[in-house]
């Protein structure tokens, strides 16, 4: 009779055993797969904030290089200015917006600001016929204000850029 009570308790007591090491087995994995998921999603946010900063800082370039050549030359560079797009900005800049201090995404938002109205002055410009002329000494001032604003807002992504 103690043979059996035994080799019961042998039998129970082992399949306690391997249930406690399976089911440590597979909580160990579930936490390793977790902290790998959570790894991969904070390295393709980083990827994604890092693209977003890129692209925006290569539209302003382009932008600012247009109202530099304009300020430069004291005409309109082109005529197709008004239709510099802000297209990146639009579909980037709600990645960057938790991401950035308020004081630089504040920069940057004055910046396209800005921008949007140069766009809108070159095309009330165009719809009098006047965008071949020299630009007036009050749109100067803007673009001089667009550029400044360029450059303080490619200085607000360096760190996100590089």
């Amino acid at each position: 009779m103690q043979d059996t009570i035994l080799v019961a308790l042998v039998g129970v007591g082992s399949t306690i055993i391997r249930a406690t090491i399976g089911a440590a087995t597979s909580y160990l994995v579930a936490k390793r797969n977790e902290k790998t998921t959570e790894k991969r999603d904070a390295t393709n946010r980083l990827i994604e904030i890092k693209r977003a900063a890129r692209l925006i800082h290569a539209e302003l370039i382009r932008l600012g290089a247009a109202a530099s050549t304009s300020v430069e030359s004291g005409t309109w560079y082109d005529q197709q200015i008004a239709k510099l797009s802000t297209d990146v900005w639009e579909k980037y800049s709600p990645t960057l917006a938790p991401e950035l201090t308020y004081d630089k995404w504040l920069t940057l938002l004055v910046a396209y600001e800005n921008v949007g109205h140069m766009a809108l002055i070159l095309s009330s410009l165009e719809c009098s016929g006047q965008e071949r002329n020299a630009i007036s000494s009050r749109h100067l001032e803007h673009l001089e204000r667009v550029l400044k604003e360029a450059r303080s807002a490619k200085s607000a992504l360096a760190s996100y850029t590089y």
